[in-house]
Order: C-alpha cells, then sequence, then structure tokens
C-alpha cells in the first residue's frame, strides 16, 4: 500500500499533462485562418486551407507541410492553435527584387534575388525586362543572361528611374529620357560596364550643357565592345 499513492499521485498528473499534449493531434479544427507579415496569402491558399477545415490538427499539419513544400513563393512557415478550434498558418514569403514582361502578354514573372520565378501575376512595379523567349516554370531558375540583365536593369533604376528595359539580340537594350537608348552585353563585369555607363551619361550631361546641338547627334551608347561605341 505505501507505494500506491504515490503512483495514484504522479498518475492524476501525467494523465491531463499527456491528455494535453496529445489532444491537438486529434482535435478537429473548424476555422483555418493564412496570416502573412508582408503579403496577403494568396486565393489559392486560402481555398485549400478552407477545404482543410473540419479535419484534425495532425492531418491538416501534413497537408500543410506538402502545400507549403510545393509552393516556392514560401520562405518559411509555423502553425499555431489557437483555442478552441482555430488554427494559425503563419506564412513568410519570398521576396521578389525583379520582374520578366513576356512580350504579347499582360503578366509579369516574379524573380526573386537567386533567380528563382516564384510567382506569375497581372501588374508589377517592379525593375523588369521585355522578353520574348519561352521562360522556366514557376519554382525554377531563370538562365545566367536574363538574370544578368535584371540585375543592370535594377541598377539603372534606383539610379535612373528607369523601370523597363528590353533583351533583344542577346543584348539588353535601356532607353533613357532624352532619346538615348544604351546596350549592354548579357554577360561580363557588371560593375565594370555599369562604371562605364554612369561614367558615360555623366559626360554626355555635361557636354549637353556647353553644347546641346552636339548631343543630339549621339542617340545610342553601345557597351558591348571592349570601347564603348558611341552613334
Amino acid at each position: 500500500m505505501k507505494y500506491l499513492y504515490p503512483v495514484i499521485a504522479l498518475f492524476i498528473v501525467v494523465l491531463p499533462i499527456g491528455t494535453f499534449l496529445l489532444l491537438p493531434r486529434y482535435l478537429p479544427i473548424a476555422k483555418i485562418i493564412c496570416v502573412s507579415p508582408n503579403d496577403s496569402c494568396s486565393q489559392d491558399l486560402q481555398v485549400k486551407f478552407k477545404d482543410l477545415q473540419g479535419k484534425s490538427w495532425q492531418i491538416i499539419k501534413i497537408k500543410v507541410n506538402s502545400l507549403i513544400a510545393d509552393n516556392p513563393e514560401i520562405k518559411d512557415y509555423s502553425l499555431r492553435l489557437k483555442l478552441p478550434n482555430t488554427m494559425e498558418v503563419y506564412l513568410v514569403k519570398k521576396s521578389a527584387l525583379f520582374a520578366i514582361h513576356p512580350i504579347g502578354n499582360n503578366i509579369y514573372y516574379l524573380i526573386d534575388k537567386w533567380g528563382v520565378i516564384i510567382k506569375i501575376q497581372d501588374g508589377n512595379n517592379l525593375p523588369f525586362v521585355d522578353y520574348n523567349q519561352k521562360l522556366p516554370n514557376v519554382g525554377e531558375k531563370i538562365n545566367d543572361k536574363i538574370f544578368f540583365a535584371l540585375e543592370i536593369i535594377n541598377d539603372i533604376y534606383y539610379s535612373y528611374q528607369v523601370r523597363a528595359a528590353a533583351i533583344e539580340n542577346d543584348s539588353l537594350k535601356v532607353n533613357l529620357p532624352d532619346n538615348l537608348m544604351v546596350i549592354f552585353p548579357l554577360e561580363g563585369n557588371k560593375k565594370a560596364l555599369l562604371g562605364s555607363f554612369i561614367l558615360i551619361i555623366d559626360r554626355l550631361k555635361a557636354s549637353k550643357l556647353d553644347n546641346p546641338d552636339n548631343l543630339e547627334k549621339i542617340s545610342v551608347v553601345d557597351l558591348r565592345f571592349k570601347n564603348p561605341v558611341l552613334k
């Protein structure tokens, strides 16, 4: 008998704790709320989460793991139980830095800093390039030449507020104000190319102040050669 009371006391303590820990695994979830701090949850995800409502926490957790693993837009996530029967899916999305606009379509492929296509959407407020060739699927990487072009236009955008450019004939064409086109190669030393670009543009601006008529004769700056060509 002297061991009976300690066993009963231990059982009384352990049983509620074990029940508390195991209960959420089998608790039916009546509502799933999708939360994202830097963007709204996509309509597609919200519909899929809604279809899971009514299932147990454990089943929903497995399904959500699968949905997130297949979504290149999601960087990280966590699940939270909000008593009595609500699940919060807290998403951290990847940030897009650039975009590609397929010529002839009103859509944009959003690209992250590693060159991965994370989303396709209507409308865009990021630096972008027009492109008329087939692109990879969402979740796949673009090729190095396109990524090089995106990095170039991104730097130009933040310095000169020119947001759009076009990839044509294996080169990047950027139209600046005053009817001036700058042509970049799609590979090489990006820092050196941008340095040459800034130097030439600054000199042209200075020439415009001294002699506006001479500047009007220059409409193209071609940086694809060792020595830049002005036409």
